[in-house]
């Protein structure tokens, strides 16, 4: 299954047509391009469900020819372990799911890639910084069992963790309960003179008993010696978008950058996008040395312990992990407060005439309409709210229907060319009315009548609403259409 020299150029040529392409047209492609040569496709999806494994590597220590030629490990041996399954692949070498024959466990094996294989000083070097990895003892990370050779490879023996990667969005609270217990972890390695340098998501597994931050294999022993973010001539590692400024500048580092790390997986564990974008890997880059990602929105509590997090410079973050657990400590999480909610309730008609019955549940329809523009207002459907009409419910039996802790209701009486409207806003949960007015007015204010109802009803439940952007309005209704005193797309305190 492998690409050997003659394969080589033709897998390639395929391979470097169809990355572009979106993920939905790439089988299209593969199939019209390598014909009846199933082969051929076979290697190429292989190579690109590799690369997507490899997770945003920015030029891979190892070339990528290296990520295929351990494929299909699948049911060999390496000395005790029998390889079960590969389960991710990366510039950093390959990982299979293993039995470990003598202790009857499973375990993950990391296949080490031939560029450290090879050469005896990195393998030296690679050996030494293991062994110090496994010397780490804490419930929150990945624990190295063992290192090996066999068959000509060399590998890790690793904790197998059965749990799911890290995604956002989510709450405050429950980010800041995995943002703890991953600072835990990463305190306890820099205790060791540990750094991670390869912080993100994908790095972090959820399992039942909590966080397992897993693959130090770009971990690094400190050393103020050495230049520990390039490796072999002048290639970088580690993930391009989680990176600290110094580690993209190929800078010393030390305990900061792995804060800087953390600062931007904690970012999109809220918002569920990364701090820092782009479509191309030179755009990340500059985004990471120069922008700071935008507000959170919802806001959160967590926020500036992320924006100190991500200073560009290093002198202005937390300076050790231990500052940021602490600074986590003393995040209060307020209450979310619950969005006001409504039903206007048909209102009722006070004239003998019949189409005055119409004329009055129009007025409630409208000002429906004019409360559905408000963002953070949650306004009951018209037809729910009209379906109560005429029955003998109270207003607490009302609202638990209607689901809301508010309801407006009012009558309509027409004389001539005049108009009286009244309106009453009842505070549901406590029986209590919070508000009522009475409106004489010239029939043809009508629908100004109907935008003071509604601009009352904002202030008395004491919300920030924002105007919602849509579509505009029709011409033949611009005179009902907004509510005077809430400016479109500002917020507006009442």
């Amino acid at each position: 299954m492998n690409p050997g020299p003659r394969d080589w150029p033709d897998v390639r040529k395929v391979f470097e047509a169809a990355l572009p392409l979106p993920p939905a047209e790439r089988r299209a492609y593969i199939v019209a391009a390598c014909g009846a040569d199933r082969a051929l496709a076979d290697r190429v999806e292989a190579l690109l469900t590799a690369h997507e494994r490899a997770d945003d590597f920015l030029a891979t220590p190892a070339p990528i020819t290296e990520v295929i030629t351990t494929a299909r490990m699948e049911g060999k041996r390496l000395g005790p372990y029998q390889l079960i399954s590969c389960i991710g692949a990366g510039g950093m070498g390959e990982v299979y799911k293993a039995r470990d024959t003598r202790l009857d466990r499973t375990v993950a094996i990391k296949l080490l890639p031939a560029h450290v294989a090879h050469d005896s000083q990195a393998r030296a070097r690679f050996e030494r910084e293991a062994r110090a990895v496994a010397a780490l003892n804490h419930p929150h990370i990945c624990t190295i069992y063992d290192i090996g050779s066999s068959n000509g490879l060399d590998f890790l023996v690793m904790e197998y963790v059965d749990g799911a990667t890290l995604r956002g969005p989510m709450s405050s609270e429950e980010a800041l309960r995995i943002a703890t217990q991953m600072a835990s972890a990463l305190a306890a390695a820099h205790r060791q003179g540990i750094l991670h340098r390869d912080i993100k998501p994908g790095n972090v597994m959820l399992t039942e008993s909590g966080v397992k931050l897993l693959d130090f294999g770009l971990a690094k022993a400190m050393d103020a010696g050495t230049d520990v973010t390039f490796t072999g001539a002048g290639m970088l590692v580690g993930t391009v978008a989680y990176m600290s400024p110094e580690q993209a500048q190929g800078c010393r580092l030390d305990a900061r950058s792995d804060i800087f790390g953390f600062g931007a997986v904690l970012y999109e564990m809220l918002s569920g996008h990364r701090a820092f974008g782009g479509t191309t890997m030179p755009h990340v880059l500059s985004a990471v040395l120069r922008d700071d990602p935008p507000p959170l929105w919802p806001s959160s509590p967590l926020e500036p312990v992320i924006r100190k997090c991500l200073a560009k410079q290093a002198s202005e973050r937390f300076q050790t992990m231990a500052e940021v657990i602490h600074a986590l400590e003393l995040v209060v999480m307020t209450p979310v407060q619950e969005a006001p909610s409504i039903a206007v309730l048909p209102f009722t008609s006070m004239s003998p005439e019949a189409d005055n019955e119409y004329f009055s549940a129009g007025v409630a329809e409208e000002i429906i309409n004019a409360l559905t523009q408000l963002d953070g207002l949650r306004v009951a459907a018209r037809t729910s709210s009209f379906s109560v009409a005429g029955k003998s419910i109270d207003v607490g039996e009302i609202a638990r229907c209607l689901n809301v802790g508010h309801l407006l209701q009012g009558s309509v009486r027409r004389a001539g060319s005049r108009v009286r409207v009244t309106a009453q806003l009842v505070d549901a949960s406590k029986g209590f009315q919070i508000w009522s007015e009475r409106y004489d007015r010239d029939l043809a204010d009508i629908f100004d009548v109907q935008d003071e109802i509604a601009r009352a009803i904002v202030r008395r439940l004491r919300w920030r609403c924002h105007q919602r952007r849509g579509p505009a309005r029709q011409s033949d209704d611009h005179e009902h259409g907004g509510i005077p005193g809430v400016s479109q797309g500002t917020g507006h305190a009442l």
